[in-house]
């Protein structure tokens, strides 16, 4: 495959030229590196579509069986719900992680900033709290977080050694919006 050379005009901008040259020997080795021949996985499909004869089932027997498997499925891989369940259940009541879960399911499908998405999730369970003001709450979650690894237990001091009770309100919103944020991640 013979590509055409890329050049730049400008002798200030090497950084560019180098990314073209480096390019240019990728597309030169392309088919070295990317077997792009497909006509061996076809004929394995197409072998396959033949033997299997969807014609002998019928369509309750083919929908039972899909059921079954994805069921098994589902059973391999547990679900945000139990996710969430499972990794802060010694810090926040069940209640309300369900209720954060359930809200985070809903959200993810809604055409909304990250951070109306995690207020979203905790309002019902901080009545008291205004949407402004958990928006202030929910920003470092929703924009810090995107090019970065931060855990959960840094975002909220003592998360580990205070039990629920005894928790500030300020800190029960911030690690609710913590929880919100990890629950978002888990049905994105």
């Amino acid at each position: 495959m013979a590509h055409k050379s890329i050049s730049f005009n400008s002798a200030d901008d090497r950084w560019a030229q180098t990314q073209a040259e480096m390019l240019e020997m990728l597309l030169e080795r392309e088919a070295e590196i990317y077997p792009w021949e497909t006509a061996p996985a076809e004929a394995y499909f197409g072998d396959v579509d033949t033997e299997f004869q969807w014609e002998e089932w019928s369509e309750d027997e083919i929908e039972l069986r899909s059921n079954r498997f994805f069921s098994q499925l589902d059973n391999c891989f547990p679900t945000a719900k139990e996710s969430v369940s499972q990794r802060f259940a010694n810090l926040v009541p069940q209640g309300w992680l369900e209720i954060i879960a359930q809200k985070a399911k809903a959200v993810t499908a809604a055409n909304v900033s990250l951070a109306d998405q995690l207020v979203e999730c905790v309002a019902e369970l901080l009545p008291h709290w205004g949407t402004e003001d958990l928006l202030v709450l929910a920003r470092p979650l929703a924009y810090s977080m995107r090019d970065e690894v931060v855990s959960i237990e840094s975002l909220v001091p003592r998360i580990n050694e205070t039990p629920w009770i005894e928790l500030s309100e300020i800190e029960k919103a911030r690690l609710s919006l913590a929880i919100a944020r990890y629950a978002i991640d888990d049905f994105s």
